[in-house]
């Protein structure tokens, strides 16, 4: 029996410090959309600025960034047949929701 209360206290002291780093992720989500019709754009790309940092938007024009750290303060969003969008993002949040309206060409 103490065998396993030793095992459970290590096992929680060691998990305990990711709990703080989870807690201090930065996190970024938003959704693309057609500035006329509304509708969602499936696989855009979203780049932070300068960086090889980029992602997909989901089949509903949705993406979700988890990062230790903002790796640029603007991000591009790129679609063929439609203006490239730049958002300058507030990065003292921690959180940050964002929906983007593209123009098509």
């Amino acid at each position: 029996m103490r065998k396993k209360g030793l095992s459970f206290f290590l096992l929680i002291f060691f998990l305990y410090p990711f709990q703080f780093i989870h807690a201090q992720q930065k996190q970024l989500r938003g959704i693309i959309r057609d500035n006329h019709s509304d509708e969602a754009i499936p696989f855009a790309t979203v780049n932070f600025k300068g960086t090889n940092f980029s992602k997909l938007s989901d089949s509903s024009g949705s993406f979700k960034f988890y990062l230790a750290h903002w790796p640029s303060d603007t991000l591009v969003i790129s679609y063929a047949g439609f203006e490239d969008f730049i958002a300058l993002l507030d990065t003292t949040q921690m959180k940050l929701e964002v929906v983007i309206k593209m123009e098509r060409k």
